[in-house]
């Protein structure tokens, strides 16, 4: 494998972007700050749509939703993005709102 730069990172995902045939993904954003008293370090999670983690990253950023602090991210799989219906996607949620988000994951028939 090939390290690349930073740079060369961003720049091959803004020509992902750009790409009319390359497919959006789902990704999931959680963000934190560590330097705020325990019980108030979590800031939001965020399922977002975009073709990369650049693309993600600057779409959070856009409309509003990157809430600052750290930042941790998965690209979901197919069939794990197909289980986060529409009204997940594209606001930033509370704890309570992704416990319950979870537990109707977890009730639902596979």
């Amino acid at each position: 494998m090939t390290d690349i730069t930073q740079t060369e990172h961003y720049q091959h995902d803004m020509q992902i972007e750009r790409d009319p045939a390359a497919r959006e993904k789902l990704w999931f954003f959680s963000f934190a700050d560590g330097a705020l008293p325990p019980g108030s370090q979590f800031l939001g999670g965020l399922y977002i749509r975009a073709k990369s983690l650049s693309g993600a990253i600057r779409a959070s950023h856009v409309r509003g939703l990157n809430p600052g602090g750290e930042v941790q991210f998965i690209e979901l799989p197919p069939a794990a993005a197909a289980m986060v219906t529409e009204e997940w996607i594209g606001r930033l949620l509370t704890r309570e709102e992704l416990a319950a988000h979870d537990a109707a994951m977890e009730s639902s028939p596979s």
